[in-house]
């Protein structure tokens, strides 16, 4: 039964009951008088505000602020590069507001795609409580709430408070054709602080994830890892998308994962201890052959920076390098790669 149908101008969901009573909310109450559906069916619809169905119509996106766990019953669903279909496991999707918050699109064309949203409670909310610049990340007024503690946050939403995760379309098209190679790809991201290394590292290896069982993930990024506490380079073998920040996917569930202390957020205090954990890292991991593998580097490509990063990508020796430049004309990934593995005033590492 057709309940209710979104607003904001983009007509995309429609929410239907799922299997069991629920209580009214304001939300839904509002949605209701604003498509014309009585409060009274809205009571019928609802008991206990925990599971909803939400049918999407084709090639509509949304974003998601807040937890729930989500199952597609129908159709494709795509969530940060990783689609979803009936026979995919349940996953949970947790996306604060102070991070970009996670685009949700329906991939079918043709026919509607039809997602159960479940709440979700766990300690991660905890974190609200932590200090005052945490409060409310887990809440908007901005979207519309479908279960306790999830909201659909349309495309065109204005608040400024809010930013929307927009995939680039280059990102799209370089990510489909690496998850379309015959051979095993071994790619290695590179670029400047702040640029999105670590958001393509993961839209990466969730494309792959479309393909492949399993994805390697190394991140070299002992400032700010996405798999370890600061202070850590660490590899993992991954079979769950990410689709949690990384405070909140410490406890994913790896095939296998390595972890080495440097000890420091950046390696400029002590380099040659930084390149002897990454060489131990590189040495002590178990990648099977057909794996594919992303690589997550430092943000500083100048100077020492510079020989750290020629350092890698001598050692690793990618098949791909996806490099951020603000200056296209300064290719400083050729010049790594030709660059003599050998430190400002030290012997070459070894």
């Amino acid at each position: 039964m057709k309940i209710a149908h979104a607003m904001h101008k983009v007509p995309c969901w429609v929410w239907r009951s799922a299997s069991r009573l629920y209580s009214s909310s304001p939300s839904f109450n509002t949605l209701a008088t604003k498509a014309g559906v009585s409060n009274k069916m809205m009571l019928n619809r609802l008991a206990t505000a925990d599971s909803v169905e939400v049918h999407f119509t084709p090639n509509e996106q949304v974003f998601m602020l807040g937890m729930c766990m989500v199952k597609v019953l129908h159709g494709t669903l795509d969530i940060f590069g990783y689609r979803m279909e009936p026979s995919s496991p349940v996953r949970m999707v947790c996306s604060p507001k102070c991070f970009s918050l996670v685009p949700i699109k329906a991939v079918s064309a043709l026919e509607e795609t039809v997602v159960l949203f479940t709440s979700v409670s766990n300690g991660l909310t905890g974190v609200q409580s932590m200090q005052t610049s945490f409060n409310e990340i887990f809440q908007t007024t901005a979207g519309d709430q479908i279960v306790p503690g999830c909201w659909i946050v349309p495309r065109d939403c204005t608040d400024p408070t809010l930013r929307m995760l927009i995939i680039d379309p280059q990102w799209e098209s370089v990510a489909g054709a690496l998850a379309g190679l015959q051979s095993r790809p071994v790619i290695m991201v590179s670029g400047n602080r702040k640029v999105g290394k670590s958001t393509l590292c993961k839209y990466l290896v969730n494309r792959l994830l479309n393909f492949h069982p399993r994805v390697a993930f190394f991140d070299f990024d002992c400032g700010q890892s996405e798999l370890t506490p600061p202070g850590f380079v660490s590899m993992a073998v991954k079979e769950e998308p990410f689709l949690k920040p990384a405070f909140a996917s410490l406890h994913d569930r790896n095939v296998n994962m390595k972890m080495k202390f440097y000890g420091d957020m950046s390696p400029s205090e002590d380099h040659k201890h930084y390149l002897r954990t990454c060489e131990e890292l590189l040495l002590e991991s178990q990648v099977d052959a057909n794996t594919p593998i992303v690589i997550n580097t430092l943000g500083w490509i100048s100077g020492l920076g510079f020989a750290l990063l020629a350092h890698l990508l001598h050692s690793i020796r990618p098949t791909h390098v996806l490099a951020f430049s603000e200056d296209l004309k300064d290719d400083y990934v050729s010049k790594a790669l030709f660059f003599k593995t050998k430190l400002p005033n030290d012997r070459p590492y070894t």
